[in-house]
């Protein structure tokens, strides 16, 4: 999987042009994970 751009680890809401793939699109309404736990499941 690409690299996530640091503004969306950091939570920030995907969009069309964040450039977040679909899977960490998913997680991302998941409000209950943490920064560093979006970013350990973005490059897994």
């Amino acid at each position: 999987m690409r690299p996530v751009p640091a503004a969306h680890a950091a939570g920030s809401p995907a969009g069309p042009d964040s450039g977040a793939g679909p899977a960490l699109a998913a997680f991302d309404h998941k409000r209950a994970l943490t920064a560093a736990e979006a970013a350990r499941l973005a490059v897994a």
